[in-house]
C-alpha cells in the first residue's frame, strides 16, 4: 500500500526533525510538521514529548508509525483473503495432445519408371 508508505515516511522524516533539533521556522519543517500533524492527532495524547538536551523526542510518532504499519498490514491481509488468487497454482494446464504418427508411403522420386 503506497499511500500507507508515504504516510509512514512522512511521521518519520517528522521524527527525526524534531530529533535532531531542526530550525522550526523553515518552511519544509513547517509543511512536514503541518502535513503530518492532521495523521498525529489520534496519538498526541497517548504519549508525550520528551526533551532531552535541547532534542525532542517525540513518542506519539513512533507509536503513530507502528499503528499506521499494523493497519496497512492488516488491510493488506484481508484484501488478499477475500480476493481469489490467480497464479500457477490454481490455473489447469492443458498440454495439447502430441501429433498422430502417420504411416507415409516412401517415394524414390529418382527411380520412377
Amino acid at each position: 500500500m503506497f499511500v500507507f508508505g508515504v504516510l509512514e515516511l512522512l511521521l518519520l522524516v517528522r521524527f527525526l526533525l524534531l530529533l535532531v533539533g531542526a530550525n522550526t521556522q523553515t518552511v519544509f519543517v513547517q509543511w512536514i510538521h503541518d502535513v503530518s500533524g492532521i495523521f498525529m492527532s489520534p496519538f498526541n495524547a497517548i504519549l508525550g514529548v520528551q526533551t532531552i538536551n535541547g532534542q525532542v523526542f517525540e513518542w506519539s510518532a513512533l507509536v503513530a508509525i507502528l499503528v499506521y504499519a499494523v493497519l496497512a498490514w492488516l488491510i493488506v491481509a484481508l484484501i488478499r483473503a477475500l480476493t481469489p488468487r490467480r497464479g500457477p497454482d490454481t490455473v489447469e494446464t492443458v498440454e495439447p495432445a502430441p501429433a498422430p504418427v502417420v504411416a507415409r508411403k516412401r517415394s524414390n522420386w529418382w527411380r520412377r519408371a
